[in-house]
């Protein structure tokens, strides 16, 4: 989570992620967001269908406070995303088994390799590109009008996530 946040906040034109399950922690969160509003292109990929539903839910909590900070999230659908890779700038790389969601910091053991290499960082740019087909982009007048039921059991759902 520190070496990813640090890389961001580091990022100068370009910062694409792919993740299954999009609830990252705190200042993996700020550094995204910092970043987008400092005009770095921030696209987020997740998961559309997912066998962790929970999690999916958890994640659009927090897609709006993203989402005005310019942050452009994507969810697959037509297949379920197992990717979890991060590019910053085309120099680069994330490869992992890592989530990006405080549950895999807490109970798993999961990890990434970090390399600096701007042909590791291209082959992941273009596999994330491969992907954008068969995405769906989240607006943010879709996060904002959500009825007032889903607002709830998304906000639920992200604090017992989070915590559990």
């Amino acid at each position: 989570d520190n070496a990813l946040a640090g890389a961001v906040r580091r990022a100068k034109t370009r910062c694409f992620i792919s993740t299954p399950y999009f609830v990252p922690p705190p200042s993996l969160s700020r550094a995204l967001q910092d970043a987008a509003r400092r005009g770095v292109d921030v696209r987020v990929l997740t998961a559309g269908q997912t066998d962790r539903a929970v999690a999916r839910w958890a994640g659009w909590h927090r897609f709006e406070r993203f989402l005005r900070a310019g942050v452009r999230i994507f969810e697959l659908f037509g297949r379920i995303l197992h990717s979890k890779t991060m590019t910053v700038d085309g120099a680069f790389g994330s490869i992992g088994s890592y989530n990006m969601d405080a549950w895999t910091i807490r109970h798993m053991l999961d990890l990434n390799l970090l390399i600096a290499s701007s042909d590791v960082a291209r082959s992941i740019e273009e596999e994330f590109q491969d992907d954008m087909p068969d995405a769906k982009e989240i607006m943010l007048e879709e996060a904002e009008d959500r009825d007032p039921l889903h607002r709830l059991a998304h906000g639920l759902t992200y604090h017992a996530y989070r915590w559990l």
